[in-house]
C-alpha cells in the first residue's frame, strides 16, 4: 500500500499515515462508499469522472478514502486536514468547481464539530477561490464570514480577510469601504507584528492607490511591501519587485521601473517561473517601448513569446501578439506585423474573448490602411463593428471609431469621415468626463474616509476625557469618605472617658450614615454607568442610521437597519436599568412590550399588523435579558419583514409566562409561515446564527412549527436556574 502512495506523488511519511487512517483498503473506491456520507460519495464520483491524469485522481481518491475513515473513527481534526489537502490538490488544476465544494463540506463539517481553525482555513480559501476568478461581491462575503466565527479571533487570518476586502472593493470602485478595511488591517498588525499580514495589506494598499492613479503613492506602498519580504522566499520579492516596476511605469519614472523589473526577472529565472518571466518580459517591453527604444522592446516581446506556455495562458498570448504588431508598425516595419496580429486575432477567437478580438481586428485593419489595403481595411473593421455592438467597451469603441474614421478618409468618402469623427469625438469628450467624475469620486473616498478616521478619533478622545473625570470624581468622593472617618475616629477618641456610651452610639450613627450615604453614591455611579452606556449606544445607533443614508445597496441598507435594532434592543435595556430604583433587574414584560412596538415603528408598512401581548410581570437580570431580548428582535424582525409580504393583514402574538419547567417565551404570527423545508439549526443566515448562539448561552430549548393557520410558532423555553 505504501508502494502505491508512493506512485501517486504522496511522501513516504504521509503515506505512512494515510495507509494508518485506511488500513487494508483497496484503490476502488466503490468498495468504500460504506465509509462515507453523501458528499463523499459524490466527491468520489466527481473524482473517477476527471479528465486529470490516472495519478491525479488516485491521490484524490486515496485522501477521500483517508477523510471517509477518520470520520468514521471520530479522528475529526485529522479528518478536516484530509479535506483541506484535497483542495489544496485540486488548486493547481484550476478545478473551481470540485474546489469550493470540498472548501463548503469543510466548512460545514468544521462547523458541525466545533473545528475553529478548520473554519478560518475554509473560508480564507473559499475566499481565494473567488478573488483568483474576478467573483468580488463573493470574496467579501467569505472574508467577512472570518469576522463572525466564534471565540477568540484568530487576528492573522482576520487582517488577511482584510486585505482581500480591500482589494475587493476596490475592484468594485467602493474606494472608502476598502480604504477602511486596509487602514484597519495596518493598524491592527502595529499591535502584533505579523510580517505575513503586513505583506499582503500593503499589497492590498497599493493596489487601491494604483485604483486611485495615486501611483507614487502605489509606489510607496510597494516599498513598504518589500521591508518585510522573508530573506529566504524569492518569491515574495519577485512579486514586490514587480508591483513596484509597473507602479514606476505608470508614474512616468522609466528608468526606476527598469531596475525593479530587471531585480524580478534574475528571481523569475532563478525559480524557474517560465510563464513569470514571459509576464515580466512583455511589462519589460512596454518599458522599452514607451522610450522609444523598439529594438529591444521587440527582443522583450520575442522572449515573452517563447515563454508564454502554449496551451495554457492564451489570453494573454493573444495581447502580447497585439503589442507585437502595433510596436512593428509604430517602428515602420509594417511587413512584419501581420502574421502575429492574425496569430493574436485566431488565438483570441479560439479562446472567446471577444474584447480581444475586437482589439486585434482594429489592429488589422491598422496594418491593412498602412499597406495601402484600404478596402480590406473597410470590411475588417465592418467585421470588428459587429462584435463590438453586443460589447459595452466605450474605450475601445473610440479607438474603433477613429481607426474607420482614417479609413474612410483614406477611401474617399469624406462625408462619412466627417460623421465618424463627430461621434468618436462626442464618445471621447465623455469618456473624459467619466475619468473626471470618477477622479472626483475617488478624491471624495479619499476626503469622507480621512473625515470618518478624525470623527472616531475625536469620539475616542471624548471617551477618555469622561473616563478620566469618572475616575477623579470617585477618587475625590474616597478621600472625603476617609477624611470623615479619620474626623470621626478622632472625635471618638477625645470624648471617650467622658461620654464613652453617648459617644459610641453617635459614632454607630456617624458610621450608619456614612455607610448609607456611600451606598447612594455608588448607586448613582452605576446609575450614571449605564445612562452612559446608554448613551453610547444610541450613538451607535445614529451611526448606522447615517450610513444607511448613504448606502445605495437594498441589502446592505437592510442589513445596517437589522444591526441598528439588535443596538436599539441592547440600550433599551440599559434604560430600563437605570430608571428603575433597586437596579437588580429589568422588568422583563415592559421590555418586551416597548421593544415589540418599537420594531413595528421600524418596520411600518401599509399592512395592518396587530401586536397582541401577554405577558407576565418577571424581573430578570441584564446577564439574562440581553440575550432574550436580541433572540426575540430577531424572531420579531423576521416576521415584520416575511410573514406579510403584498401588504398583508396580520396578528402577532408574544407570550412570556412562568411554568414549572421554566421560563416560556413563545412569538407566532398569522403569516405565510416559514418553509417546510427550513431547518433553524443550520440555516446559515445571520439572524439564526444569533438566535442559536443566544439559545446556547441561556442553556435554552428552541422549538418552531406551524399554527393551526399556516403561520409561524416559535416557542423558547428558559430553565429556572438561568431567570
Amino acid at each position: 500500500m505504501i508502494l502505491l502512495f508512493v506512485l501517486v506523488g504522496v511522501s513516504a511519511q504521509e503515506a505512512g499515515s494515510l495507509q494508518r487512517a485506511v488500513p487494508g483498503l483497496p484503490v476502488d473506491s466503490a468498495t468504500l462508499v460504506k465509509y462515507a456520507d453523501k458528499p463523499i460519495a459524490e466527491l468520489l464520483s466527481a473524482i473517477q469522472r476527471m479528465e486529470e491524469t490516472d495519478q491525479h485522481r488516485a491521490r484524490l481518491t486515496l485522501r477521500s478514502l483517508a477523510f471517509a475513515d477518520l470520520q468514521h473513527r471520530d479522528r475529526f481534526d485529522e479528518a478536516a486536514n484530509q479535506l483541506y489537502r484535497i483542495g489544496q490538490d485540486l488548486f493547481p488544476l484550476n478545478r473551481f468547481d470540485l474546489l469550493d465544494g470540498v472548501h463548503r463540506f469543510l466548512l460545514d463539517f468544521a462547523e458541525d464539530h466545533q473545528l475553529r481553525q478548520w473554519q478560518y482555513d475554509a473560508a480564507n480559501a473559499l475566499m481565494e477561490s473567488a478573488r483568483v476568478r474576478g467573483q468580488f461581491d463573493s470574496a467579501i462575503q467569505w472574508a467577512l464570514y472570518h469576522f463572525t466565527i466564534p471565540g477568540d479571533p484568530d487576528l492573522p487570518k482576520q487582517m488577511l480577510a482584510s486585505s482581500v476586502l480591500g482589494l475587493s472593493y476596490a475592484r468594485l470602485g467602493k474606494y472608502d469601504s476598502a480604504y477602511y478595511h486596509i487602514r484597519w488591517g495596518l493598524e491592527t498588525n502595529e499591535g502584533i507584528q505579523d510580517s505575513t499580514a503586513f505583506l499582503v495589506l500593503y499589497e492590498a494598499e497599493g493596489y487601491y492607490f494604483d485604483a486611485l492613479a495615486d501611483y507614487s503613492e502605489s509606489a510607496q506602498a510597494y516599498l513598504n511591501y518589500m521591508q518585510y519580504v522573508p530573506p529566504d522566499d524569492p518569491a515574495f520579492a519577485l512579486k514586490g519587485n514587480y508591483n513596484l516596476s509597473v507602479a514606476l511605469f505608470r508614474a512616468g519614472d522609466y528608468p526606476a521601473a527598469h531596475r525593479y523589473i530587471e531585480t524580478a526577472l534574475q528571481l523569475a529565472k532563478s525559480l524557474n517561473f517560465g510563464s513569470q518571466t514571459a509576464i515580466l518580459s512583455q511589462h519589460q517591453g512596454k518599458i522599452f517601448q514607451a522610450e522609444g527604444n523598439y529594438a529591444a522592446a521587440l527582443q522583450a516581446y520575442q522572449r515573452a513569446y517563447e515563454g508564454f506556455p502554449k496551451t495554457s495562458g492564451k489570453s494573454r498570448l493573444a495581447r502580447l501578439l497585439y503589442d507585437i504588431g502595433e510596436l512593428q508598425m509604430a517602428a515602420g516595419h509594417y511587413e512584419l506585423a501581420e502574421s502575429p496580429i492574425r496569430e493574436g486575432l485566431q488565438i483570441s477567437r479560439e479562446v472567446n474573448i471577444p474584447k480581444d478580438e475586437v482589439l486585434l481586428l482594429i489592429s488589422l485593419a491598422h496594418y491593412q490602411q498602412g499597406v495601402k489595403k484600404n478596402q480590406a481595411a473597410a470590411q475588417t473593421l465592418a467585421e470588428a463593428g459587429r462584435i463590438l455592438a453586443n460589447l459595452n467597451e466605450p474605450a475601445l469603441e473610440s479607438t474603433y471609431l477613429a481607426r474607420k474614421a482614417q479609413v474612410e478618409e483614406a477611401l474617399g468618402n469624406f462625408q462619412g469621415a466627417l460623421a465618424t469623427w463627430n461621434a468618436q469625438r462626442i464618445l471621447a469628450d465623455s469618456l473624459q468626463r467619466a475619468e473626471q467624475q470618477a477622479l472626483v469620486r475617488k478624491l471624495d473616498a479619499r476626503y469622507q474616509s480621512a473625515l470618518k478616521d478624525q470623527e472616531i478619533a475625536g469620539l475616542n478622545r471624548a471617551n477618555d476625557l469622561k473616563t478620566l473625570q469618572l475616575e477623579q470624581a470617585a477618587r475625590l468622593r474616597m478621600f472625603f469618605i476617609i477624611a470623615l472617618l479619620l474626623v470621626a475616629i478622632i472625635a471618638g477618641l477625645a470624648f471617650r472617658q467622658a461620654r464613652y456610651r453617648s459617644k459610641t452610639n453617635e459614632q454607630l450613627e456617624m458610621q450608619k450614615a456614612t455607610i448609607s450615604r456611600s451606598l447612594e453614591e455608588k448607586e448613582n455611579l452605576l446609575r450614571e454607568i449605564h445612562h452612559r452606556v446608554k448613551n453610547n449606544l444610541q450613538i451607535v445607533s445614529s451611526l448606522l442610521s447615517l450610513q444607511t443614508q448613504h448606502v445605495e445597496s437594498t441589502k446592505a441598507q437592510e442589513a445596517l437597519i437589522e444591526g441598528q435594532n439588535r443596538v436599539k434592543a441592547m440600550a433599551l435595556i440599559h434604560q430600563n436599568l437605570y430608571r428603575e430604583s433597586d437596579m437588580v433587574g429589568v422588568p422583563a414584560n415592559e421590555y418586551i412590550e416597548e421593544l415589540s412596538y418599537n420594531l413595528l415603528e421600524t418596520y411600518r408598512t401599509d399592512n395592518d399588523i396587530n401586536l397582541a401581548l401577554d405577558l407576565e410581570p418577571v424581573s430578570l437580570d441584564v446577564d439574562r435579558i440581553i440575550p432574550l431580548g436580541l433572540v426575540l428582535n430577531e424572531l420579531l424582525t423576521n416576521s415584520l419583514k416575511y410573514a406579510f409580504p403584498d401588504q398583508r393583514a396580520g396578528r402577532i402574538a408574544i407570550d412570556l409566562h412562568r411554568k414549572s419547567d421554566g421560563l416560556h417565551l413563545t412569538v407566532a404570527d398569522n403569516g405565510i409561515g416559514l418553509p417546510r423545508q427550513l431547518d433553524w439549526q443550520v440555516t446559515d443566515t445571520l439572524g439564526f446564527r444569533l438566535v442559536r448562539a443566544f439559545v446556547k448561552k441561556m442553556n435554552a430549548t428552541l422549538e418552531v412549527g406551524h399554527t393551526a393557520g399556516g403561520g409561524t410558532q416559535i416557542n423558547m423555553i428558559i430553565p429556572h436556574e438561568n431567570t
